[in-house]
């Protein structure tokens, strides 16, 4: 995985290559500020970049990770929304293939948005591989965050009344 720190600045970065786009994700982890995370595309010579929180990074990891699994449909949305940015990611499809078109609105901004197009690569492997490693980038310890996992059931059962069924 391409995945390094600079000490210097605090930044970590992973980076995959999907279908001759490039993309690379930066966690500013020592900003103080809700942007930390920064998704960058860069395509042709051209640069597309949307900064987010660490949620909404998780998210796209997340999302990109289900989406490679090949049980969504062509025009499924999806919504992603805090106190900053709202995204809404729809699953098209073009003449090279699958891909995932994410529109990102910043508070603040009025209708201004910033787009990404994420290729699914072959066999949805360029979703797989990105997401696995923005999930690795953004879920890693040095945040002190880490996934609970229930040792037993969080949640009391649902009792029934005897004349429902």
């Amino acid at each position: 995985m391409a995945h390094w720190r600079a000490q210097a600045t605090g930044v970590e970065r992973c980076y995959e290559r999907v279908e001759g786009k490039s993309f690379e994700v930066e966690w500013w982890g020592s900003v103080p500020t809700w942007d930390k995370v920064n998704l960058i595309e860069r395509s042709n010579g051209k640069v597309f970049q949307c900064k987010t929180s660490i949620a909404g990074g998780r998210w796209i990891g997340k999302l990109l990770c289900q989406l490679s699994m090949g049980t969504s449909e062509i025009g499924v949305v999806f919504r992603y929304t805090d106190d900053r940015i709202s995204k809404i990611a729809t699953m098209k499809e073009n003449t090279r293939g699958l891909y995932l078109h994410v529109q990102c609105f910043v508070a603040g901004e009025g209708a201004k948005k910033r787009i990404l197009c994420f290729p699914a690569g072959s066999t949805l492997k360029g979703w797989a591989d990105l997401g696995t490693k923005i999930r690795q980038l953004l879920n890693a310890p040095h945040q002190g965050m880490q996934q609970f996992i229930p040792e037993r059931q969080c949640f009391p059962p649902i009792l029934m009344k005897q004349g429902m069924k």
